[in-house]
């Protein structure tokens, strides 16, 4: 499965054809999986962000992510475990290591200043690891695992 960029509200809103407030209650009810609000540390306003692969799914009622591994087993694809490892993972721009700020900027639709602001929150971590600004994937994960939405 491709990574593609996170899916603002509004991109949501606008594929199932509801406002704001029908869209949020699905997130709440858990009928749209792997939603985070990447907000900073105020938190005045929301920021939700959806995986391009859980609204898929929602709209083809299927119940979980679960994509099968490229090995077979037993003549049919294995599956892993619940889907959030392939959420996790789908959920930054491609790749190991260090994510260039442009990068996550462009995966997570927002701006680069609003990541900045997330370090300076103390909720994303520069990457000491190159000279060019660059988060690190762990405090990436990190922060998506404790904004989940449900």
């Amino acid at each position: 499965m491709t990574s593609r960029p996170l899916l603002h509200l509004t991109a949501v809103r606008a594929a199932l054809g509801l406002d704001e407030d029908q869209v949020i209650a699905l997130f709440d009810d858990g009928q749209i999986a792997w939603v985070w609000d990447i907000a900073g540390r105020d938190r005045r306003c929301k920021e939700y962000r959806v995986l391009p692969a859980a609204l898929d799914l929602y709209l083809s009622d299927t119940p979980t992510l679960r994509y099968p591994e490229t090995r077979q087993s037993n003549g049919g694809a294995e599956y892993r475990g619940d889907g959030e490892e392939e959420a996790m993972t789908l959920a930054l721009p491609a790749g190991n290591g260090p994510m260039r700020l442009h990068a996550l900027a462009v995966h997570w639709v927002c701006s680069q200043q609003h990541l900045g602001n997330l370090v300076a929150d103390g909720l994303l971590a520069w990457s000491p690891e190159t000279s060019a600004r660059a988060i690190t994937r762990g405090s990436a994960s990190r922060f998506l695992a404790a904004r989940r939405i449900v």
